[in-house]
């Protein structure tokens, strides 16, 4: 849209009487309001702003209501709800950022305000936003969650920092105060700048092939944010966190929160810690050492005391011979009540046998099969007289043939348990102990003798051996 000059004149301020025809046509506001806005639209359409967010509000129905400035200059803006969910960003008052949009104008009230369609911020409003995707993406991924122990004297640590730094000489320092003859491999490297992130990296690679370091210390002194922020480089920090060897890192402040400390294994804040945090005073190893010596001599101590009194034991378990006589007829004792015991529970289970024997001839396996079959032919014959049934007749027969199948495991089982009864009546005869070398003597009547004097001279005594028996006449009795 073109405007045109339309020929106003400047009115004379001097001529304090003009009639309506001597002045230029006049418009009302709302058409001024309008030509301008018409105006800016059309000669700025969309811009591109670098500007401050000097306020911000966020309305209920979702757009953000904000104020951008420059120096004393500012200019209001917004953002509409459909645009601010495809932003990724939500921007804060004091962010440097820039922004693209339409210039547009009110007509009512003639003040102009820039709709913005896209916002991206700068400096450290961008730095910000990469930290915290970073952040995001290695906390899901676990990578903060590792902790390798440190070895307890390393052969060897590889130092990674710009060589002759404050943070150089405080790391030695640390070293030659605790452990003095540990060898310490350098790697000298730019700690910031536009190389810093290509120099440690190129440093790490070297420490992660040198076989003679076995743990690796990356550390430098403070300074500003920017200065080290390319310890939150996504490629450095996920180089350090695939580090094969147990790393500590120190960068900067303890009141510094830097993602490539998050990575490590240990988090050491400053140079000085970095070398605390692998190699504990000597003080503290000796305090250690000697507590191992400790728990090693109680141990040892204990074992001694469990083998004395385990050997005490055992000797005072040794009978001496005095003692043999009472033992031996302790022995001759217990013989006797085994026998009895031993003839009341052969009855026993003889009689339980006997009756295991009736009830596995009551529930016959066999018998029960040839009812089977006979039930089957019966069946057999009944289905023969329907055709339709011969579906039925097959489900039959498999019903039969599972029943002999269970009935031929029930046999089995019985035979297994009727088999363990006699090995235990076996093991409980008395025929075992006279396998021995024993003999059971009675009387004529029967009576077990048990001692001499149950005896006299000229009575028949049956003396039964393990293989047959013998018939004696008693032609003495001595009581010695």
């Amino acid at each position: 849209m073109h405007f045109k000059y339309t020929g106003y004149t400047v009115i004379n301020q001097s001529v304090k009487h003009k009639s309506e025809e001597q002045l230029p046509p006049a418009i009302g506001v709302v058409e001024l309001t309008q030509r301008l806005k018409d105006c800016v639209q059309h000669f700025f359409g969309q811009v591109c702003v670098k500007a401050e967010v000097g306020s911000l509000k966020a309305g209920r129905n979702g757009h953000y209501y904000l104020t951008l400035k420059e120096n004393k200059a500012s200019m209001d803006a917004m953002i509409w709800s459909s645009d601010t969910r495809s932003m990724g960003y939500k921007p804060k008052v004091g962010d440097e950022v820039i922004v693209q949009g339409a210039v547009s104008m009110r007509p009512g009230s003639g003040q102009s305000s820039l709709h913005i369609k896209y916002l991206i911020p700068t400096g450290e409003g961008l730095m910000q936003l990469e930290f915290d995707r970073t952040l995001a993406e290695f906390k899901s991924q676990g990578l903060f969650d590792r902790a390798r122990r440190l070895p307890v004297i390393p052969q060897g640590i590889g130092l990674i920092t710009s060589v002759n730094s404050s943070a150089y000489h405080d790391f030695f320092k640390t070293v030659n105060e605790r452990a003095p003859g540990v060898p310490i491999y350098v790697a000298d490297a730019r700690m910031q700048g536009v190389d810093c992130i290509a120099s440690v990296m190129n440093a790490l690679r070297q420490m992660y092939q040198d076989p003679r370091i076995e743990v690796i210390a990356l550390t430098r002194g403070g300074g500003s944010l920017e200065s080290l922020w390319s310890f939150n480089h996504r490629d450095l920090c996920l180089f350090l966190a695939r580090s094969p060897k147990p790393i500590v890192v120190g960068i900067g402040h303890e009141d510094n929160t830097l993602i490539a400390e998050l990575v490590a294994d240990v988090r050491g804040h400053t140079p000085t810690k970095v070398a605390e945090a692998i190699l504990p005073k000597s003080t503290e190893l000796r305090q250690s050492l000697n507590a191992l010596i400790r728990h090693m001599e109680d141990s040892l101590n204990r074992i001694g005391m469990s083998r004395s009194n385990r050997l005490t034991q055992l000797t005072q378990s040794l009978a001496p011979l005095g003692q043999m006589d009472s033992r031996r007829q302790r022995v001759d004792e217990l013989n006797y009540a085994l026998h009895t015991a031993t003839d009341l529970s052969l009855r026993s289970k003889q009689q339980k046998l006997e009756s295991l024997h009736v009830e596995l001839n009551n529930r016959s396996p066999i018998l029960r099969v040839e009812r089977a079959k006979y039930a089957l032919a019966d069946l057999n014959d009944r289905l023969a007289r329907y055709d339709g049934l011969q579906g039925r007749k097959v489900d039959l027969e498999q019903t039969v043939n599972q029943l002999e199948q269970s009935l031929q495991t029930v046999i089995q089982t019985q035979d297994q348990r009727l088999g363990l009864l006699i090995e235990k009546l076996e093991l409980l005869s008395p025929l075992k102990t006279l396998s021995r070398g024993y003999s059971l003597v009675t009387k004529e009547d029967k009576v077990v003798v048990q001692d001499v004097n149950q005896t006299s001279v000229g009575d028949s005594l049956d003396i039964k051996l393990r293989r047959g028996e013998l018939k004696v006449t008693v032609n003495k009795c001595s009581s010695s």
